[in-house]
This record gives C-alpha cells, sequence and structure tokens, in this order.
C-alpha cells in the first residue's frame, strides 16, 4: 500500500488488480473439486491396470544381452583355437553383451519395484516422438503426454499406443503412473 506524503491519506493502486490465470482448459479449480466429489471416484481409485509388457521389454533386453555373450564367448573361444593372441576382439562383443543385459535387468528391478502412484490430473499436452525408420529399417514410435496436477505441477511421461490412443488435451481424470511411464489414464466426465 502507498500512502500520501502530506496527509497520510491510502493512495488508489496504480496496478489494476492481477486477473486470474486462464487456460484452454476452463476453470481447473472447480473441475478438480467437481472431479473429487464425482461419484466414480472412489472405483476409479481402485482400478490396478496391468504393466502391458513394459517390465517384459526391459527383460528381453537383458535376455537378448545373455544370448549376445553366450554367442560371443563361443566366437572367443573358436578364435582362441585358431588365431591365438587376436582372440581379444570377440571380447569386446562379450563386455557388450554382459552391459546390455545388465542394463536391462537393471531397468526391469527398478520399474517392478516403484510403486504405483495414483495422480489426479489433466492432460495438458501429447506429443510423439519417432525414431529411425530409413531404406531398410523400421521406426520406432515413442508417445509421451504431460499432465498438471492440482497445484500446476506438470510433469511428462511416457505412454503406450493403447493409452495414448484414448486420452487428448483437456481429459481431466486419474493417471497410474510406475516409474516414468503412465499405465493407463481414467477420465472422469465433469
Amino acid at each position: 500500500m502507498r500512502y500520501c506524503g502530506f496527509c497520510g491519506k491510502e493512495l488508489p493502486s496504480i496496478h489494476p488488480p492481477a486477473a486470474p490465470i486462464r487456460t484452454p482448459f476452463g476453470d481447473l479449480e472447480s473441475r478438480f473439486a467437481a472431479m473429487e466429489a464425482h461419484p466414480s471416484m472412489e472405483g476409479v481409485l481402485a482400478h490396478a491396470p496391468g504393466t502391458r509388457g513394459i517390465a517384459a521389454g526391459h527383460t528381453a533386453r537383458g535376455v537378448f544381452g545373455i544370448v549376445f555373450s553366450v554367442i560371443a564367448l563361443g566366437m572367443f573361444m573358436f578364435t582362441l583355437m585358431i588365431f591365438g593372441p587376436f582372440a581379444v576382439f570377440p571380447l569386446i562383443f562379450i563386455v557388450v553383451g554382459v552391459l546390455v543385459a545388465m542394463s536391462g535387468f537393471k531397468k526391469s528391478a527398478k520399474f517392478q519395484s516403484s510403486p504405483l502412484e495414483r495422480v489426479k490430473a489433466v492432460v495438458v499436452d501429447e506429443r510423439v516422438r519417432i525414431s529411425g525408420g530409413g531404406r531398410n529399417s523400421s521406426s520406432r514410435t515413442h508417445y509421451f503426454a504431460t499432465l498438471q496436477d492440482k497445484e500446476n505441477n506438470r510433469q511428462e511421461y511416457m505412454v503406450d499406443e493403447a493409452t495414448a490412443s484414448t486420452i487428448a488435451p483437456g481429459d481431466i481424470g486419474v493417471a497410474f503412473i510406475k516409474a516414468s511411464y503412465m499405465l493407463d489414464f481414467r477420465r472422469i466426465e465433469v
């Protein structure tokens, strides 16, 4: 507040009051309140989604690393018998295989030990990243969703294609998060 230096009277503010932040998703505070009071909220929070093969993908990488290492070990033994000291080259493949296996199993263990979190949020954005592809290779598509919670905190999560096809910016509901993956999103109509 400002006061007059001569009479001490309070002076009017020269700045107009700040307008509330507007979002393209409507009044989020009232939408979150309506979602909390929705009769289906208890059932939605009780839902336990499956992992849809995310952990299996990490485990598959670990198994591939082991198989790769075993094949490289066979190459090493064969090369050792024929070329002697030049057998060092297949050792590099063995090390790479072991590192790939360790990485895959470590990611799988981390994912399995992560708790399942239920986050009440609004979907604010979706993103797709395409990698690979070309003359003789296939491409991979990665899907991401950005969620905003009641406190206006935003976080981006990786989602699978099935979940990505069912959400859209502005949807409000409960996201089921494990590690950095959004396993499922249950929309609440408010």
